[in-house]
């Protein structure tokens, strides 16, 4: 708790603070790809609810016939990745 005073007095009731813990984000949805070409797609999301922290965002591409992992992204602040040389 905290108490302030100034040239009026002091105050009545004490100061509280509360410290509520973040919770977990949502993940991303609705997401499409927005552009496209013989290397490269851009893939775009709707991020959900951040919980209260910065979020960061992850996306890993394996390949359809082989599930051989092909590229991990990193896009921070909003779901959208360049993925190229696929």
């Amino acid at each position: 708790m905290c108490w302030a005073t100034n040239s009026i007095g002091r105050q009545k009731e004490p100061c509280t603070f509360r410290i509520v813990p973040a919770g977990p984000p949502e993940e991303p949805k609705s997401c499409v790809i927005s552009n496209r070409t013989l290397k490269c797609i851009v893939l775009e999301c709707e991020g959900g609810q951040d919980g209260g922290s910065q979020q960061l965002f992850q996306l890993e591409v394996f390949g359809t016939d082989s599930d051989k992992f092909l590229a991990n992204v990193t896009s921070h602040g909003a779901p959208v990745f360049n993925v190229c040389s696929l």
